[in-house]
């Protein structure tokens, strides 16, 4: 009683790997090396300026915020950024079928391109994979290459949204 073990495990199925690079990659992710990893890439935004420090502080707190949402689409094989959960819909004629929206991507390429360019070009790509062959790009996603938007309100400004992130990415 009282004691206390942990165990990590990881589960899915997938090509065999090596244990022993395996456990490199677990002990990588230990909370020390976290902390490390996430001062290393707030260091740009750690090191602004403002005319108070609760300024600067809210702005390191805001940027760290927007890259926890950083996720990988399968589907498309690139990096996006998505803001949370309170943006999933379903699908009116298919509640179990849910997405959520494109647009905010294209937006948070604006402050991304100073700070984080990289991560911005895999956002754009992220963006330019969704469109459709009308050079449409859909209101929502789903992360899977379906494109049978039936039941769905298909039209949006994610296009303009597209095309001034990838003005600033350039600018920047």
């Amino acid at each position: 009683p009282g004691e206390r073990t942990s165990v990590r495990v990881r589960l899915g199925y997938g090509p065999w790997e090596d244990p022993a690079k395996v456990r490199r990659g677990l002990d990588a992710q230990s909370p020390a090396a976290v902390r490390r990893a996430w001062a290393r890439r707030l260091q740009r935004t750690m090191a602004l300026s403002a005319p108070a420090p609760w300024m600067r502080d809210e702005a390191v707190w805001s940027f760290a915020q927007l890259l926890a949402f950083e996720g990988w689409d399968a589907s498309v094989g690139e990096h996006y950024v998505h803001l949370g959960g309170y943006a999933f819909f379903p699908r009116l004629d298919d509640p179990t079928h849910v997405t959520f929206p494109v647009r905010e991507d294209p937006e948070v390429v604006l402050p991304l391109s100073l700070f984080e360019p990289d991560l911005a070009r895999r956002v754009l790509r992220w963006t330019a994979a969704l469109q459709r062959s009308s050079g449409d790009i859909p209101k929502n996603h789903n992360l899977t290459r379906d494109r049978d938007f039936a039941g769905m309100h298909v039209e949006s400004d994610t296009e303009i949204w597209f095309l001034i992130a990838a003005v600033e990415y350039v600018r920047a």
